[in-house]
């Protein structure tokens, strides 16, 4: 079984049901902009949504889309 890779800026990303956020889209489908990092290892990110919003998200709620989604 291969490693996960982890996620990087250009990823096409899914945002899991587990979190709400008014200004996402219905679809949830965003792309990685750059790691949101504040301190040392909190693993955020911020996310570019086709509606132009930008909007941080803790990576367990970020689902890398991969060619079979």
């Amino acid at each position: 079984m291969s490693a996960k890779r982890p996620l990087q800026v250009g990823d096409l990303v899914r945002i899991d049901s587990g979190t709400e956020d008014e200004a996402m889209p219905q679809d949830r489908i965003g792309i990685l902009l750059e790691s949101a990092d504040t301190r040392p290892k909190t693993e955020s990110w911020n996310v570019l949504f086709v509606n132009g919003q930008v909007l941080k998200f803790h990576e367990c709620f970020i689902v890398r889309v991969e060619n079979d989604d």
